[in-house]
């Protein structure tokens, strides 16, 4: 019978994504992947504390893009990707949520501006 584990929320964390695939515990199994790759604040939170983080929408988007080609891990799109995608298709509501659920911290990491956005 085959284990399966179960990834959601990375929310552009590449570095802590690429520690998680490092333990051979996790990738000896069959990996889900559950969306929301992308957006995210750029601190991680431990209770209380909260650490300046890097945000790499791209990292993780490559390093999920990678298991699922090389270990047919599934990966499945989170209401951030979709809102992205929405964004993407000119879906101005879709944006204005994205923007409201962090979309401006990816444009950023980007290099995009509002101008950008319905260009994507």
């Amino acid at each position: 019978m085959a284990e399966y584990t179960f990834i959601g929320d990375i929310h552009s964390a590449a570095d802590d994504l690429a520690v998680l695939l490092a333990d051979t515990s996790i990738t000896q199994t069959r990996l889900i992947f559950l969306g929301d790759y992308i957006d995210g604040t750029a601190g991680r939170h431990l209770g209380h504390l909260t650490q300046p983080a890097p945000l790499d929408p791209l990292g993780v988007i490559a390093q999920v893009q990678q298991r699922v080609r090389d270990y047919g891990d599934v990966a499945l799109c989170g209401n951030h990707d979709d809102f992205w995608v929405q964004t993407a298709r000119g879906d101005d509501e879709a944006a204005a949520t994205w923007v409201l659920n962090g979309g401006h911290r990816t444009w950023r990491k980007l290099g995009a501006n509002s101008a950008f956005i319905p260009r994507i």
